[in-house]
């Protein structure tokens, strides 16, 4: 049987490749084999032009889950502009908000209201909706198991009820035509 680990030289030199197809395999393998070299390897590719890769990028450092990845993220979501993928990245980054915890997520999604004016397309705009109804989801059966567990309110209630209206006020910005 091979070691994946012998073809890291490899796949290194692939993220320098002139093609970026090329390099987002290269990118994919080294990660299988060793996530912190190429979290560290894709620091060099965070300025690419190329969409494809950029999300690839952003992929890779949002599934980390570290709060040094956001400013990253938000900058690649709002600050990049035609960039036809973003509704794409917009649930990456939805994802990695969730994972940061409902504080995070709380604190972070009133970045996002900006995001509506850079997504024309019908249906790029039905996904956001999609993306955002899951996630209002998640927050309200969280919040229903922890209304049965206590009978008075409390912050992380409160906070779940925020978030959820939040995430109402950003679908009806999305659903309007």
């Amino acid at each position: 049987a091979e070691n994946p680990g012998q073809f890291v030289r490899v796949f290194k030199k692939g993220l320098s490749d002139s093609s970026y197809y090329v390099v987002r395999r290269a990118l994919s393998a080294l990660s299988n084999v060793n996530q912190k070299l190429a979290l560290k390897a894709s620091k060099a590719l965070k300025q690419t032009r190329n969409d494809r890769l950029l999300l690839d990028v952003a992929r890779l450092h949002a599934s980390q889950g570290q709060k040094a990845a956001n400013s990253f993220l938000q900058d690649a979501l709002l600050k990049r502009p035609n960039w036809r993928g973003r509704f794409n990245f917009f649930e990456t980054y939805l994802g990695y908000l969730k994972r940061m915890g409902v504080s995070f997520f709380e604190s972070e999604l009133a970045e996002l209201s900006d995001l509506e004016q850079w997504i024309a397309d019908k249906d790029d705009r039905s996904s956001v909706v999609e993306a955002l109804k899951s996630y209002r989801q998640d927050y309200q059966q969280e919040l229903e198991e922890l209304k049965a567990a206590t009978d008075e309110k409390n912050e992380p209630i409160e906070q779940r009820e925020r978030v959820i209206g939040r995430l109402n006020q950003m679908i009806e910005t999305f659903q309007r035509p």
